[in-house]
């Protein structure tokens, strides 16, 4: 169950630092991400890192 839920948590970050770098776009570039998108994936990576240390002590270097 750790390696499965560490294996999210890589994945949720490097969506997170996609959605970091689409953001620098210009608003009408098609990739382009809306702020909204970016807080709701910040915050369902948070919840997972809060998950992950609750359940198996501190997160994993990145």
């Amino acid at each position: 169950m750790e390696e499965i839920m560490r294996t999210a948590l890589l994945a949720a970050r490097q969506h997170v630092a996609g959605l970091l770098a689409a953001q620098d776009t210009d608003p009408s570039h098609p990739e382009f991400v809306p702020d909204m998108e970016l807080l709701t994936a910040q915050t369902a990576l948070r919840q997972m890192e809060d998950t992950y240390e609750s359940q198996f002590g501190p997160l994993p270097a990145e």
